[in-house]
């Protein structure tokens, strides 16, 4: 059964925090909701949530982005999320639980990070060249919601052809602040894709993902920058990032 997504308006990285206000989305809920400050999922952790970071130097200053993917490595079995490389801002990554949205829990930290040709974390050879991109180890014992996108999509397969994407298909991203939204691709490039969708700041690393008939999706890249001009949004291709690493995106499991 797909877990259901509780969206916090007022979470605990707002520092003038006063009182919660929970709305309780479903699974069925429409694609179109209302912007919110945070996404949390009951038990754990699920691509799609909020993750954040102490900025340096900035008393209870957080920046936030969006987990988009749930990767395994299959020769040791463990997990890692990926994220927008420039979300890395040093130091543990936070996210938070449904039951309890105002406690911090540790996720886990950046192993290996680059922001467009610039290595933020790790050996510049571990990412591609041009990606942005950010890969967290997860603590162990990190408790997992779900694999699937948002709690509600399989992930079937990861596209890595432009082919796959030609100009007009239908793409979907789910963003921690504005949800699910989607859209047409208006371009499949090498390093990039740009989709005609709404996203807004706080959904870097959000996943991009084409919907199959069955309820599946095939992933395809995660959210890096907003052209709030054209309304169109940048993603970069997971694949390279994946194979670079040896890991596998989560997504066809029970959960």
């Amino acid at each position: 059964m797909d877990s259901a997504v509780i969206r916090i308006i007022r979470s605990w990285f707002v520092v003038a925090m006063t009182t919660l206000v929970v709305v309780l989305v479903g699974v069925s809920a429409p694609p179109a909701v209302a912007d919110t400050d945070w996404t949390a999922f009951p038990g754990g952790i699920a691509p799609g949530a909020g993750i954040a970071q102490a900025r340096p130097g900035g008393d209870e200053d957080f920046a936030t982005c969006t987990l988009g993917v749930i990767a395994g490595d299959p020769s040791t079995h463990k997990l890692y999320g990926i994220a927008a490389g420039h979300c890395d801002h040093g130091g543990p990554v936070l996210y938070s639980v449904a039951e309890k949205p105002d406690t911090q829990r540790t996720l886990g930290t950046y192993v290996a990070s680059r922001d467009e040709g610039t290595t933020i974390t790790g050996d510049d050879d571990l990412l591609p060249v041009y990606t942005d991109a950010g890969v967290i180890a997860f603590a162990p014992g990190t408790p997992i919601a779900s694999f699937k996108i948002g709690g509600r999509y399989p992930v079937r397969a990861v596209l890595k052809d432009r082919k796959d994407v030609p100009y007009g298909t239908e793409v979907c991203k789910y963003g921690m602040k504005s949800g699910e939204t989607c859209g047409p691709v208006v371009v499949a490039a090498k390093y990039t894709i740009t989709a005609q969708l709404r996203t807004v700041h706080g959904d870097s690393g959000a996943p991009l993902y084409r919907k199959n008939r069955d309820g599946t999706a095939d992933l395809i890249g995660i959210a890096s920058s907003v052209n709030e001009d054209s309304r169109t949004t940048k993603f970069f291709w997971i694949a390279p990032v994946l194979e670079a690493l040896n890991l596998e995106a989560c997504g066809c499991g029970a959960i």
